[in-house]
């Protein structure tokens, strides 16, 4: 089997999703189609592997530090600095 759009595969056999019932149809089709029964914890590699879908990747936890530090040192050089305001207390034109 190659990869499968699982949505594609749902509309096959269901009608379009158009209210919250037939979104729980589609999860439980996931379900079934991948052998599962549902009781948490929910194996989603199981149902990436069933319609050959590429799995997610984590970030790297490095990256991730990293990324915080430079949004930290961001914050803290922003909050001194001084951003001159859009409006203007004078009608446009005058001063």
């Amino acid at each position: 089997m190659s990869y499968q759009h699982p949505g594609y595969a749902f509309l096959a056999q269901h009608e379009p999703i158009r209210q919250e019932a037939d979104l729980l149809a589609y999860v439980s089709f996931l379900l079934e189609s991948a052998g599962l029964d549902g009781e948490p914890p929910v194996d989603l590699g199981q149902i990436y592997r069933h319609f050959e879908m590429p799995q997610p990747q984590r970030a790297s936890p490095h990256g991730t530090a990293r990324g915080f530090w430079w949004m930290a040192i961001a914050v803290s050089f922003s909050s001194k600095l001084t951003i001159p305001s859009c409006a203007s207390d004078s009608p446009r034109g005058t001063s």
